[in-house]
């Protein structure tokens, strides 16, 4: 199908996609494992003829290279599309003052932002969407929303807040474990607990950097 669509975009004359076809058909066969295909349709599309299928010196760069690239860009583009999306849920939302919906918008827009390394609109969303668990009084997603807010924070640089975060998103846990009598709940995995532990760690340690520059 994608090959078909490359004649059409020749017979047009649209080079744009054209490219843009081949670049689709080299990520697939990437993919698939098959890199001299993926090679061949990459000199067609984005790399020309310097492409090769290993990094040379004297290259543009190689297949696996420019796959990368390519699906970087794929991940960035997808996630703009996640953030209109998900912008255009909220103003619903918050028309309808659907409180549990908004919340779980700004956690959705907290995400998409996080995966295109946007900290900071990361960092907002986080916190509005733990703000908002946390007047409705209810329990879910409430921890993980205040540990990814504890860690976009320290990722735009306020340790201060991050270690606030992350420390009182250990005390949770170590509260309701004790309650619990020893046993973990599930909203308290301990791959969520050593992520937390580590970021609070380099919190410390930046805020102690500071004091001694």
């Amino acid at each position: 199908m994608l090959n078909r669509c490359i004649h059409l975009h020749d017979e047009l004359g649209d080079k744009h996609g054209a490219y843009e076809c081949c670049n689709l058909i080299a990520m697939a066969y990437y993919r698939l494992g098959n890199t001299p295909k993926a090679t061949e349709f990459l000199r067609r599309g984005v790399g020309g003829e310097l492409v090769t299928e290993s990094d040379k010196p004297d290259r543009v760069a190689g297949t696996a290279s420019l796959v990368s690239t390519l699906f970087r860009v794929a991940k960035h583009e997808d996630a703009l599309r996640a953030v209109a999306m998900y912008e255009n849920n909220l103003v619903v939302q918050l028309e309808q003052k659907d409180q549990a919906a908004t919340a779980n918008s700004y956690w959705s827009l907290g995400c998409a932002y996080a995966s295109i390394d946007q900290l900071q609109s990361a960092a907002e969303n986080f916190t509005k969407c733990h703000h908002l668990r946390l007047l409705s009084g209810g329990r879910e997603g409430l921890a993980v929303a205040l540990l990814r807010k504890g860690c976009a924070n320290l990722a735009c640089g306020d340790t201060r807040a991050a270690a606030e975060d992350l420390d009182t998103y250990l005390s949770m846990v170590q509260e309701v474990t004790e309650r619990n009598q020893g046993e973990r709940p599930a909203e308290f995995p301990i791959e969520d607990e050593c992520d937390a532990a580590i970021a609070l760690g380099q919190a410390y340690a930046r805020q102690i950097g500071r004091a001694h520059v």
